[in-house]
């Protein structure tokens, strides 16, 4: 083959995959309730925007190892367990009560990995490589330093990052490390340099 063909054949393989990945995006058809500011209102307590809720449900989607830091009851965690069917989900909360009551509003999904421990000293061991990250824990600036230099030992080149409660400053400091970065009400999602 002349490099004419295989240049050819390259981006028909690379324009195939990401077609491939479109076509397995779902609208968001999640029928929740909703107060008078837009925050859910279901059986999982919870703060998230139904806005928010709409941008995690579309960014999960196409990948395929998914971390949440922080899954307090699992109201985030059983939204993306339902975006994201196929994708690996792992959930870490600090709390055994929390966590407990996660796998609970979570217990029809197959496709979550629970861990009770610190989000940081998780990540300071962690081996894995992930794809799509939620951040929602602690949101105390030293602790978001923290896991934010942790993450990036922790993400595949293709990745993509989501911090919730951007309007707390400890959250809205990490903004700068980012090569990336875009605001949806209160989730910055962007990618390292």
């Amino acid at each position: 083959m002349d490099k004419k063909s295989l240049s050819q054949d390259s981006t028909r393989s690379a324009v195939s995959k990401k077609t491939e990945k479109t076509q397995k995006t779902r609208p968001f058809h999640l029928s929740l309730d909703t107060d008078h500011n837009g925050m859910i209102q279901c059986h999982i307590d919870g703060w998230m925007h139904i806005d928010e809720a709409t941008v995690l449900w579309n960014s999960i989607q196409t990948y395929t190892n998914c971390l949440e830091l922080g899954a307090h009851k699992g109201l985030s965690t059983w939204i993306l367990a339902q975006a994201n069917p196929y994708g690996n989900i792992t959930t870490i909360e600090i709390f055994d009560s929390l966590i407990g009551q996660a796998k609970n509003n979570c217990k029809n999904f197959n496709n979550i990995k629970f861990v009770c421990e610190d989000s940081n000293t998780w990540l300071s061991k962690c081996k894995q490589k992930f794809e799509w990250v939620f951040v929602d824990h602690s949101h105390e600036t030293e602790y978001m330093d923290k896991t934010i230099e942790c993450l990036k030992n922790c993400v595949t080149d293709d990745h993509l990052i989501l911090l919730h409660d951007m309007h707390l400053p400890g959250v809205k400091s990490q903004e700068s490390k980012f090569a990336t970065f875009t605001r949806i009400r209160n989730l910055g999602i962007g990618t390292f340099w």
